[in-house]
C-alpha cells in the first residue's frame, strides 16, 4: 500500500508518481476505489496515508517538468551545510519560452519544457539532483571528484540544443558559497551566453 519507488499500491489500484502529473481528479478517484477495497478503518488509514504521501510527492517534484521541484533543491543544499565534496552546478534555461506561451499557448511552453527536462535527464544521467529551479530554469547538481567534469561536458552537451533552443552554464561551489549565492552567480553567466 505504500508507495514504492514511483508507485503505490493497494490490491489491483495503483497509482504511478508519473501518471498523476497534479492531476487532483485522477488520485481523487484512485483514493475512492483503493477505500472501496479495503473496509473499515484499516482501509481508511491506508487511504489517508497514501493520500499524504502524494500529497509529499507533489510537493517535491515539479508536476510539468516531473523534475524535483525548487524545495527539494533547497533541500539538498540544506543537507550538505557541512559537506566537504565538491559541487558543480549546471543551469538551462529555454531560449524564448514566454514568447512560446504569448503566441502558442501555456501548453506549447508547457511542452517546450518538458522536452527540455527530457534531454536535462539525456545529458546529466550522472547527476546527484535534478530540479525544475522556476520559470524556464533547470539545474543538475552534481557532486565528488568528477562534479566539475561532469557540469562541463552536460553544459556544453545541452548549450548545442534545439527546438527548443537551450541557454546553459555549469559553475563549481566556493568555499562557503551559499544556495541563494551560487544561484545568482550561476543566473548571471546564463543569462551572458
Amino acid at each position: 500500500m505504500p508507495f514504492n519507488g514511483d508507485v503505490a499500491q493497494l490490491g489491483e489500484h495503483r497509482l504511478c508518481k508519473a501518471g498523476v502529473e497534479g492531476s487532483i481528479p485522477f488520485v481523487s478517484i484512485f483514493l475512492n476505489r483503493a477505500r472501496a477495497a479495503v473496509p473499515g478503518p484499516v482501509g481508511l488509514l491506508a487511504v489517508a496515508a497514501m493520500a499524504l504521501q502524494w500529497a509529499e510527492i507533489v510537493a517535491e517534484s515539479d508536476h510539468v517538468t516531473r523534475l524535483d521541484s525548487r524545495g527539494a533543491l533547497e533541500a539538498f543544499f540544506a543537507g550538505r551545510r557541512d559537506a566537504t565534496d565538491a559541487l558543480a552546478l549546471v543551469m538551462c534555461d529555454v531560449v524564448g519560452l514566454k514568447e512560446v506561451n504569448e503566441q502558442d499557448g501555456f501548453g506549447a511552453g508547457d511542452t517546450c519544457l518538458r522536452v527540455a527536462a527530457d534531454r536535462l535527464r539525456s545529458a546529466a544521467a550522472d547527476a546527484n539532483l535534478l530540479a525544475r529551479l522556476g520559470g524556464d530554469e533547470l539545474v543538475a547538481i552534481f557532486t565528488g571528484p568528477q562534479a566539475a567534469a561532469s557540469a562541463e561536458r552536460t553544459a556544453a552537451n545541452l548549450a548545442g540544443s534545439s527546438t527548443p533552443s537551450l541557454r546553459a552554464a555549469a559553475i563549481v561551489q566556493k568555499q562557503g558559497e551559499n544556495f541563494a549565492g551560487l544561484v545568482d552567480r550561476l543566473y548571471a553567466i546564463v543569462r551572458r551566453s
